[in-house]
């Protein structure tokens, strides 16, 4: 499994290698948190970013691509 640290303690994301798990979390995220006033939605949006980032990492050549394909969406 994938995992993640957060600070209240670890996140269980996924198996490692699941693409489709990886795109459900790139089509629900979102990616404007970041021009949020409110520190909590803010703070959600970096923590859901991350353990993307992460699997994206974990993913490899594959993971990059998806990522980058679902950019070009926005």
């Amino acid at each position: 499994m994938l995992t993640l640290q957060n600070q209240k303690g670890k996140i269980l994301v996924a198996e490692s290698g699941d693409i489709n798990t990886l795109e459900e979390m790139l089509k629900s995220h979102v990616w404007y948190y970041s021009y949020s006033d409110d520190y909590k939605v803010w703070k959600r949006g970096e923590e859901h970013h991350k353990i993307i980032m992460g699997l994206v990492k974990q993913l490899g050549g594959e993971g990059k691509k998806i990522y980058t394909t679902n950019i070009k969406k926005i």
